[in-house]
């Protein structure tokens, strides 16, 4: 059996490649729909879509679907698996940056339909 100091040392490591790890994916999700939303945008834009279907078409191309990868993960690892975990973690990143993309297109509303 292995020392509670022993433990305590590995516990540690763990949470800070953990929280390592999701830094780095905090950063590269954040990239991933920054980029994928706008594009949407504006190609939607470009191909002169209405603003009302344009902004929900970026929203959509750039979500990940992570309500989807709860349940999966759920189904075939259980509910207290760390892959539960993990997929939960993505759902609490994706709401505010999801927030964020709706926040730019309702303030862009006017700039979509002006021409341009």
């Amino acid at each position: 059996m292995a020392s509670p100091k022993a433990l305590n040392v590995s516990s540690r490591t763990w949470m800070s490649s953990a929280i390592r790890l999701r830094s780095e994916f905090h950063n590269d999700y954040l990239r991933q729909v920054l980029l994928n939303s706008g594009l949407a945008y504006l190609l939607n834009r470009r191909l002169g879509v209405a603003h009302c279907v344009a902004g929900p078409s970026a929203l959509i191309g750039a979500s990940n679907f992570f309500e989807l990868a709860v349940a999966t993960a759920i189904s075939l690892f259980g509910f207290r698996s760390g892959a539960a975990l993990a997929t939960v973690v993505g759902v609490l990143i994706e709401v505010p940056v999801m927030l964020f993309v709706v926040g730019v297109v309702n303030r862009s509303q006017r700039w979509y339909g002006a021409k341009g």
